[in-house]
């Protein structure tokens, strides 16, 4: 009896475990080869003579700085974190934009480097998720890298950043 019952108490743990990993959120797996989420941490500043000759107009001056977190992932929400679960994160973290942090995780999506990253809605600080396309054009010295954002489909344009030391 008291062996069916601890049976019994290890397949409840068990059970309990599995389903509580199923709602635990993402997590990030690595990867020495994936350029992006290799060389993206740091702070970036619009290159305004390549940006304007991919956008075709002026652009204004921005600076975006991305800084590693990645427990970032495991806080993804659930009506987001089900239609990612087969997305591998690659990275994440926290990206700053106008004086705004925004959490965000790196995925491939359609074959590109992509950031989803959330907004605050209703007081909950992920409760809007958004999106973009990037690349990174590695330098010989890091310094002069070259990060390329563009929008969330392959339809628009890219607007060129170079990293800020």
């Amino acid at each position: 009896m008291k062996r069916k019952l601890i049976a019994g108490f290890s397949i409840l743990i068990a059970g309990t475990v599995a389903a509580l990993a199923l709602f635990a959120g993402m997590e990030v797996k690595t990867d020495k080869e994936n350029v992006v989420a290799g060389r993206l941490i740091g702070k970036w500043k619009t290159n305004a003579a390549i940006s304007e000759r991919l956008r075709g107009e002026t652009v204004k001056e921005e600076t975006v700085i991305f800084a590693e977190d990645a427990s970032v992932a495991a806080k993804v929400p659930d009506k987001y974190a089900e239609a990612l679960k087969q997305k591998q994160v690659y990275l994440a973290g926290t990206m700053s934009k106008d004086g705004k942090n925004y959490p965000f995780i790196l995925i491939e999506h359609k074959g590109n480097p992509h950031i989803f990253y959330f907004r605050e809605k209703g007081g909950d600080p992920m409760g809007d998720g958004e999106s973009f396309n990037l690349t990174i054009a590695p330098a010989k010295d890091k310094a002069k890298d070259l990060l390329f954002i563009g929008g969330d489909f392959n339809n628009q344009p890219f607007t060129a950043f170079e990293r800020v030391e």
